[in-house]
């Protein structure tokens, strides 16, 4: 079975499918964010949360690149109050659109992480990856004093980049 086929069986089959909109840092220190709808917990005992980057025809996409490289992303959570904006993100943009902008997204300071958190998301995870291959990211959360209230109830940092 072709690649074509096999996604539409199981994207058909694993319903609901949870969205997880990971940001993270490029190079230069910009952000990215795009929607991955493989999103799912890997292990509740050892913390670890995974997510599958599809393929892309010509080199591997960039936030798999970002992830690779500094092996820290966050995974926001989306709820109802972000569907459009995570729509927007998840389409074809040339690579030097501001997505986050575009989107009005607003960012805060991450705790553990250089990526950022997403304010509008009601929860956010500070992953580092612990393993993967090819497109796929598993990640441990990281939770050392890590803060369970909903974001709307926790002390808000404005983003100062990178």
């Amino acid at each position: 079975m072709d690649f074509d086929a096999r996604y539409r069986i199981f994207s058909g089959s694993v319903i609901p499918r949870p969205i997880a909109f990971v940001s993270t840092l490029n190079e230069g220190g910009s952000v990215n964010v795009a929607p991955f709808s493989s999103f799912m917990i890997a292990s509740v005992e050892a913390g670890y949360l995974a997510f599958s980057v599809g393929p892309s025809p010509s080199k591997p996409k960039e936030m798999l690149v970002n992830i690779r490289r500094s092996r820290e992303f966050v995974i926001n959570t989306v709820s109802e109050n972000l569907a459009s904006q995570v729509q927007l993100c998840g389409d074809n943009h040339m690579a030097h659109v501001n997505k986050v902008e575009m989107a009005g997204l607003r960012l805060m300071q991450s705790e553990k992480v250089g990526a950022p958190r997403i304010a509008q998301a009601k929860i956010q995870l500070e992953c580092r990856l612990r393993g993967g291959s090819g497109a796929d990211a598993c990640a441990r959360r990281l939770d050392d004093g890590w803060d369970n209230r909903p974001a709307a109830l926790r002390p808000s940092r404005p983003y100062r980049g990178a």
